[in-house]
């Protein structure tokens, strides 16, 4: 960005990203920060859900059961 065109009171360099989006550095690190955080959120269920099945795994009957190998597992 040139500060000259920024002082003169013109508006920040905007980037075009694709048909009809017209966006600031900034407003695209915002988007994909939000974008991001999303995809996190995803996965932390994810891991939470296989979390617990595996947690309750253990302590059904059939897993006393198991050999060495497959408690291991």
């Amino acid at each position: 960005m040139n500060t000259e065109q920024h002082q003169a009171g013109h508006p920040p360099c905007r980037s075009q990203g694709g048909p009809g989006r017209e966006e600031t550095a900034e407003e695209r690190a915002d988007r994909l920060w939000s974008e991001m955080l999303q995809e996190v959120r995803g996965c932390q269920t994810g891991a939470q859900i296989l979390f617990g099945f595996l947690l309750s795994v253990a302590f059904t009957p059939r897993f006393a059961s198991l050999g060495g190998f497959d408690k291991s597992l």
